[in-house]
């Protein structure tokens, strides 16, 4: 067994004991910077009121993935600290595999649910420019920022809209 999977097993699984997950994703309050009860920086038990995740894995030391299929996000935790959350809104080739897997609509705001309907022009026009944009002839990322969060916006080949990632921003 190598080094790593040795240490990602020995880690276990911290939610098993959790209660089951709810089969809808909280909004991301934009006033407080908040994911339903946790904010960036949380430590992982702070998540127990979203439920025991349908996956739970260790990808690398230090850094877990939440999958909540059935409510269309996941959440993951690096050195113990809320670091990422993606909904999940439309098909995606490289997007997690699981036979729950419910798509989301979650809100960007009070007047925009972003919904596989959503193309990349109308998010352009109701956002702005991008403060940098990256695609291949697969799928295009907008990314914006604000509030200290990061938002990469994935759309397809078509320019629909299929996920929504926040993470902070970093002081590199």
């Amino acid at each position: 067994m190598s080094l790593f999977r040795r240490l990602a097993s020995d880690a276990g699984n911290p939610t098993e004991r959790w209660m089951d997950g709810s089969a809808i994703a909280p909004p991301f309050d934009w006033s407080l910077l908040r994911f339903g009860p946790i904010s960036f920086g949380d430590p992982l038990d702070a998540a127990e009121p979203l439920g025991r995740p349908d996956t739970f894995r260790w990808t690398q030391p230090g850094y877990c993935e939440l999958l909540y299929a059935r409510a269309g996000f996941q959440i993951d935790f690096d050195r113990g600290c809320f670091a990422y959350l993606a909904y999940f809104i439309g098909p995606d080739l490289t997007g997690p595999v699981h036979p729950d897997l419910q798509f989301s609509t979650p809100s960007l705001d009070d007047e925009v649910a972003l919904t596989r309907d959503v193309h990349m022009d109308d998010l352009k026009a109701r956002l702005g420019p991008p403060v940098s944009e990256d695609g291949d002839a697969e799928e295009t990322v907008l990314f914006y920022v604000g509030g200290g969060v990061v938002l990469e916006f994935e759309f397809d080949a078509e320019g629909r809209l299929k996920r929504w990632n926040l993470y902070p921003e970093r002081d590199d």
